[in-house]
């Protein structure tokens, strides 16, 4: 890994999220990331995050084709769904109890670093990544199924999500700090008028933004468009 940071560099953020994945997930980004065009000093945080999406979200399409050939044996089948609904959600998960108040970079680590221990499809991926903060915070806190070894977690994941979120939100959100906001604009690059509207926004709607706002792409370089439509 140190090798791979010396050649290509990155921010924190999406080292700690290498670091985080699984030994084999680790070891196709180091042996077949390779962008272009590259230059020195270029920052490849943006296009190695979203290459670990994308292998992420390829090994979890293999295990699911497995999972489905499998499904034809019916005593196998049943011994794998009541594994999947046996599960508990424990006073406290392996997941750090500061998530709701992660900045949206952080977030992001995190949920990429849950769906690295607990594989999911793409859907259920984004099913847990669109709820509100307080939802994420509980599932990622509290997920604690009896079967630590299973190699698709989709089904017990959107279980979960779903009853997480008949649950009372929290109290409201205080104002994100300084360093929250700069560092989502940092995240999401706007104009002025985007990121005046973004400041000048009530605490519990700023704190919406930053712990909601999910865009359907990760590469753009001007989110003031889908920033301003969110606040509103």
């Amino acid at each position: 890994l140190k090798a791979f940071f010396r050649k290509y560099n990155v921010d924190d953020r999406a080292a700690r999220t290498l670091e985080a994945c699984t030994p084999d997930v680790q070891l196709k980004v180091l042996s077949t990331f390779d962008p272009h065009p590259q230059s020195s000093g270029q920052d490849y945080s943006r296009k190695l995050m979203g290459f670990i999406r994308s292998i992420a979200s390829a090994d979890v399409d293999a295990r699911a084709s497995v999972l489905d050939s499998d499904d034809d044996d019916l005593n196998g089948g049943r011994h794998r769904k009541r594994g999947r609904e046996e599960m508990e959600l424990g006073t406290q998960g392996p997941f750090p109890s500061s998530f709701g108040n992660l900045s949206a970079g952080d977030a992001e680590e995190e949920l990429l670093a849950f769906r690295s221990r607990y594989p999911m499809d793409e859907r259920a991926f984004e099913f847990l990544a669109s709820s509100p903060s307080h939802v994420r915070a509980s599932v990622l806190q509290r997920f604690r199924p009896f079967n630590q070894n299973d190699s698709d977690y989709s089904g017990l994941v959107t279980s979960v999500v779903k009853k997480a979120r008949l649950e009372a939100p929290p109290a409201a959100d205080a104002a994100p700090s300084e360093e929250a906001l700069a560092e989502f604009q940092r995240r999401y690059p706007m104009d002025d008028r985007a990121w005046d509207y973004l400041q000048s926004a009530s605490a519990s709607v700023q704190a919406r933004v930053l712990s909601e706002f999910r865009p359907r792409r990760d590469d753009d370089t001007d989110y003031s468009a889908p920033v301003t439509a969110f606040i509103r």
